[in-house]
């Protein structure tokens, strides 16, 4: 096999070390032959998320990565990914981003959460032209309009701890025309968040996640088909594009997610919020396949005197079929504790999702956090109207 290397092109070679010799056993493996003392340093999937294995110190680390940058003799990196404490070698992590940015980089992972500082990189990084995902974690990321070749290709955008300007979200969703995922996670905002991409063929995923400073959403995506948001509950603004109707007129279309498959929410904090609402947005999602309901630390009792009186009988007695779910085949209520309407969501699925193949109600494990025992002869007469309901502890 040793002298087989020998023989065989240096783009195969390349291809081969890229795709099955991780960053951490490169050097090891550099002692099979002659051939790979230089071509192992042609990988171009350069990983070092795994830099601190076998508890190596952070001078090892450095020291490890050094040498591979500095003796690397491919043409091309097509992966970089950093995990590591910035603090007193960013003038080494530079060098480090400048070279692969030389060599056609395709995806950039840099993740400094191990330390509390954001790094700011004095690299613009909207200025790459072959780059198609960029994941950076406490990492500043800053994007301008006036980037007529820059991340023109971009597909993956990941924000974590950063402060997200609206400046850079519109330049994004401006200059990226083949992006079909952004997620945000732990970052600051000024209030409102604005996705403008009525043209965007391609943007199927949304995921935002404790979101600081955030108030308002405004969304205006229709091929979007899975939209995660984990926070406190916010006004939602969605708005579509403006259709003529009969006699000429201008009419503004009520939303409706046409392409929406996953839906995930999770309820952390009091809000005025019933089935009603959830119902009331779900029935915009006509190819609605999954949904996720997480209550663990909320209760929907404070608003409980409002779906009684005027929202109940709307839901429970719907002759319309207005909130029927035909494409929907499986939920998950997670937190259920014992309370009444957290059954009443239990009973509207099994009721109005006639290809309904799973639902799954997931109680606490730790007794202390149900606040009354699960209601055993409800849930059996709920399972009259779908048999294959499974109730689990977490």
């Amino acid at each position: 096999m040793m002298k087989l290397t020998q023989k065989i092109p240096d783009d195969i070679v390349e291809h081969i070390i890229s795709m099955f010799l991780p960053v951490k056993s490169l050097l090891r493996n550099r002692i099979l032959s002659k051939r790979f003392v230089n071509t192992n340093i042609r990988s171009r999937n350069l990983d070092f998320s795994g830099i601190y294995f076998r508890r190596r110190s952070q001078l090892e680390a450095v020291g490890i990565i050094e040498e591979v940058i500095n003796q690397y003799k491919g043409s091309d990196i097509h992966r970089f990914i950093l995990l590591i404490n910035h603090l007193g070698i960013e003038d080494k992590i530079i060098s480090w981003i400048n070279t692969c940015l030389g060599k056609n980089i395709q995806e950039i992972v840099l993740d400094f959460s191990k330390s509390k500082k954001v790094m700011e990189i004095p690299i613009n990084f909207s200025a790459v032209e072959t780059l198609q995902h960029l994941k950076l974690r406490s990492c500043k990321f800053e994007m301008v309009d006036d980037s007529p070749k820059g991340l023109k290709l971009l597909r993956t955008l990941s924000l974590m701890r950063v402060k997200v300007m609206k400046e850079t979200i519109d330049a994004v969703f401006t200059n990226c025309i083949h992006l079909e995922s952004v997620e945000l996670i732990n970052c600051w905002m000024d209030d409102m968040l604005s996705i403008h991409a009525p043209e965007h063929k391609k943007f199927k995923s949304l995921v935002l996640s404790s979101i600081r400073g955030l108030s308002v959403i405004s969304l205006n995506a229709p091929s979007l088909e899975n939209f995660k948001y984990d926070g406190y509950a916010i006004k939602f603004n969605f708005a579509l594009t403006n259709k003529y109707v009969g006699g000429g007129k201008l009419e503004k279309r009520p939303f409706k997610f046409e392409n929406l498959t996953k839906f995930h929410i999770s309820f952390k904090a009091p809000t005025f919020c019933t089935l009603f609402d959830i119902a009331e947005f779900l029935k915009e999602c006509p190819k609605l396949e999954r949904v996720v309901i997480d209550i663990q630390n909320f209760t929907f009792e404070p608003q409980l005197p409002l779906w009684e009186i005027h929202q109940k009988d709307q839901i429970q007695n719907d002759s319309k079929n207005s909130y029927l779910l035909k494409f929907l085949k499986k939920v998950k209520i997670i937190g259920y504790k014992g309370h009444s309407h957290e059954l009443d969501i239990l009973e509207f699925f099994a009721k109005n999702a006639p290809s309904l193949v799973k639902l799954k109600l997931v109680m606490p494990k730790k007794a202390k956090y149900i606040a009354r025992a699960p209601d055993s002869t409800r849930i059996n007469d709920i399972k009259k109207i779908f048999p294959a309901i499974k109730v689990t502890e977490v």
